[in-house]
């Protein structure tokens, strides 16, 4: 069984309902993504009744700052400005295209939907780089079928 590396799992983003070319923030150190479904539960005389709710979606990192980034990368700077002005954007959580392992692009793992960067936050202490940390939520559906990602 071969190891699948964390290296190969990247966030990207571009601005909703366009088909711009899919960014990736500028040297990522850490990734996570959280898909939530929430269960309301009533107590009645008939006993406990529970239901499902609408799933919902979380993706943060962890980046450090980089003075020369791709036409493809976004820098902190960026972040900071979608923040603020609530841009709706597209985002996913997704592994690129693996030759060893034998992987397609988002078959590995793949969330994805509308949403916002609700949180951007630099870290810069005495003698180190500059890193941040970020947090996008979705607001609508949430996918997780690689069929058509690229």
């Amino acid at each position: 069984m071969a190891n699948f590396l964390g290296n190969n799992v990247v966030f990207q983003f571009r601005i909703s309902g366009t088909t711009a070319i899919w960014r990736t923030l500028i040297c990522e150190t850490s990734l996570n993504g959280e898909l939530t479904n929430d269960v309301s539960t009533v107590i009645t005389k008939c006993g406990q009744i529970k239901a499902a709710g609408i799933p919902g979606a979380t993706i943060s990192g962890s980046g450090t700052w980089d003075s020369a980034p791709t036409s493809a990368q976004a820098t902190y700077a960026e972040l900071l400005d979608l923040c603020n002005a609530v841009t709706l954007m597209e985002g996913r959580m997704i592994n690129l295209v693996s030759t060893s392992p034998s992987v397609a692009t988002g078959a590995a793992v793949l969330i994805k939907g509308d949403g916002y960067f609700t949180r951007v936050s630099p870290t810069a202490n005495a003698s180190e780089s500059l890193t941040y940390d970020w947090t996008f939520e979705i607001t609508g559906a949430v996918d997780t079928t690689e069929a058509g990602e690229s």
